[in-house]
């Protein structure tokens, strides 16, 4: 009985698949392929500002089953090194602003301001050799730190740019 689950998954997963790409080679579909990541996308487009802007949503899930559907996108970053990582956070200290960090680490990469939030944040793309490290102070003062696996390749980020 359990191999028999595992089969009639394996094969709902499978006709997903099917289904979902015979739709996208279909001309004007709105939903392509990926193929850096194997992920399917729906795509629009949208006018802002007069401009035509083409955006795309990654579809997660089977839109006729619900299955989960594939990806290799975490096959395009690094595996940040936990000891790499302990090493910089700790090299922050008690740091209590941005200023403080900047004292500690050095001068970011890249800053942002986030409109909305009133956030800004300090982006750091030398600072480790496997992840790339983030650091945010929110409105109220507070110090959030984040990283992430830097971009194997050269990646612009764009699944559109890559859809078939």
């Amino acid at each position: 009985m359990i191999n028999y689950l595992f089969t009639s998954c394996d094969n709902v997963r499978k006709k997903d698949e099917r289904q979902l790409i015979e739709i996208a080679h279909e001309p004007g579909s709105p939903i392509t392929n990926d193929s850096r990541t194997g992920e399917y996308l729906l795509t629009y487009d949208i006018v802002t500002e007069g401009q035509l802007v083409k955006r795309y949503f990654v579809l997660k899930f089977s839109p006729f089953t619900g299955a989960s559907l594939p990806s290799r996108r975490a096959d395009l970053f690094t595996t940040p090194s936990r000891a790499e990582i302990v090493s910089v956070i700790r090299g922050l200290g008690n740091a209590k602003s941005l200023s403080d960090v900047e004292k500690q680490i050095g001068k970011p990469d890249r800053i942002h301001t986030n409109e909305s939030t009133g956030s800004l944040q300090y982006k750091y793309k030398n600072i480790g050799k496997t992840f790339d490290l983030v650091v945010e102070q929110s409105s109220d003062g507070r110090i959030r730190v984040f990283t992430s696996g830097k971009p194997k390749g050269t990646s612009d980020g764009d699944p559109a740019q890559h859809a078939e």
